[in-house]
């Protein structure tokens, strides 16, 4: 049910889907209550602060800022001992453009994850590399990343590397609990968990939760802010900025209201 509920959530507050639903309610409004200085003052309020809501996000490097500062949340150490395993947090791979393309594999904007893993992998060549990531909609013609995964790994190793798969995990604890229950982790044991910069602080504070003990590699940084405000040409880029910033916030809050991962901004 969590999982039904967050993508209907996210349906109506990702920013550009909010600016557009703004845009939208605001129009009727004035078009059915002509009659009410109120209502129509209401609806040209929300026009309004649609128009803002795009410029800022859409325009300016502001959303590069709140990315910056996510990105940097997270407690990353240098990796002092060899690990007990790599594991790769599934995102990078588009499994449904490989099912419906008949294709073996296909990366997203986040495919520096396994990348990064691979170069981590060959550093530590004995130890085993585990990707974690099932179909994240629940869509009958979607593989499961590890799939890709693997057959990206057979491409460019042959025989000579092997992934273990974790195929089920829909979202981030589902990658967590099932990881602890197939790996199974002694507790002297710590293992690398490779993600994406931006969501290394949520992945951080879910392993810590259960008690499965890791640390984290963060990669595919997104943000281009360098300490000043300025206007940006790439609306397109940036509203996909505030995206990453946005869901991020609301996963960590509505996990922590869940009793997933306890209260990170203290």
């Amino acid at each position: 049910m969590a999982f039904v509920l967050s993508k209907i959530f996210w349906l109506i507050f990702r920013p550009l889907n909010l600016v557009i639903f703004m845009i939208i309610g605001g129009m009727l409004i004035r078009l059915v209550a002509r009659k009410s200085t109120r209502l129509q003052r209401f609806g040209g309020g929300l026009i309004g602060l649609s128009a803002f809501v795009m410029i800022v996000l859409g325009f300016t490097n502001i959303p590069d800022y709140l990315l910056y500062s996510l990105e940097n949340r997270a407690d990353v150490a240098e990796i002092s001992e060899k690990p007990a395993g790599i594991i790769v947090l599934g995102g990078g791979l588009n499994s449904h453009i490989t099912r419906q393309r008949n294709i073996k594999y296909a990366m997203s904007d986040a495919g520096e994850r396994l990348i990064a893993a691979f170069e981590l992998s060959n550093k530590y060549p004995d130890i085993p590399l585990v990707y974690s990531g099932g179909p994240a909609k629940r869509n009958v013609n979607r593989d499961p990343e590890t799939l890709v995964a693997q057959n990206i790994a057979k491409a460019l190793y042959g025989d000579k590397k092997s992934i273990i798969a974790e195929n089920k995990s829909r979202n981030t604890w589902e990658n967590a609990v099932f990881l602890k229950r197939l790996l199974n982790p002694k507790p002297d044991e710590k293992w690398i968990v490779v993600t994406s910069a931006y969501h290394a602080f949520r992945s951080a504070a879910i392993f810590k939760k259960i008690g499965f003990e890791v640390h984290i590699f963060p990669t595919n940084y997104r943000a281009e802010y360098v300490g000043n405000l300025s206007v940006v040409g790439n609306a397109v880029v940036q509203f996909g900025k505030a995206d990453l910033v946005l869901k991020e916030y609301f996963g960590i809050i509505a996990y922590w209201l869940m009793g997933r991962l306890d209260w990170p901004f203290g």
